[in-house]
């Protein structure tokens, strides 16, 4: 009886560690998560294949690109996708399948919840916040999507407003700035 007693009370005890164990890894991974540091993208969209995709991006709530590339999973190497792209477009420059890795492996892999998006169309400068992991739709011109909350769809700052710095990350086509540094590129 003792010893059953004596099992019953050390269970009791190592229970109790791996629970506070769990809250404990819990809590450093949501730590981590809110230390990160939030980035930004410039993702383009006011003129995909001729066509301005914006007012929809801003009344479904989302930003996307376009790729005739699979429904890869997040977390895809970009060995993988490599592979991909040379077998969809054999015929581009190895530089340009480069290109469409990276703006793929970016918008798929790299962007997170939580990192602000910036697109332009003219003047106008749009900002809103990725909410969720990207989504495969077999919709024309907005088929691989990123959910986002639009802060100002109605009400956009201009470029006049920004500082010269701000400014400046918006003039390049393919430019994507991120806080930690150098340039990144999404298309």
């Amino acid at each position: 009886k003792a010893a059953i007693d004596g099992y019953r009370t050390w269970k009791a005890a190592v229970a109790y560690d791996e629970a506070e164990e769990a809250e404990d890894a819990e809590a450093a991974a949501l730590e981590r998560t809110a230390s990160r540091t939030r980035r930004a993208w410039l993702v383009r969209g006011a003129n995909v294949h001729g066509v301005n995709v914006l007012p929809l991006w801003f009344a479904e709530g989302f930003c996307s690109i376009t790729t005739t590339l699979p429904n890869l999973a997040r977390g895809t190497s970009k060995l993988e996708i490599a592979k991909h792209v040379r077998e969809d477009f054999p015929d581009l420059h190895i530089v340009t399948q480069g290109l469409y890795v990276g703006v793929y492996n970016r918008f798929v892999n790299e962007m997170s919840i939580g990192d602000l998006v910036v697109t332009v169309d003219g003047s106008k400068v749009y900002v809103g916040a990725i909410s969720g992991d990207p989504e495969y739709r077999e919709v024309e011109s907005t088929d691989r999507r990123r959910p986002v909350n639009w802060a100002n769809a109605a009400n956009p700052f201009t470029r006049s407003q920004l500082s010269s710095d701000a400014a400046d990350g918006l003039r390049g086509q393919l430019t994507v700035e991120s806080p930690e540094g150098g340039p990144t590129r999404v298309e």
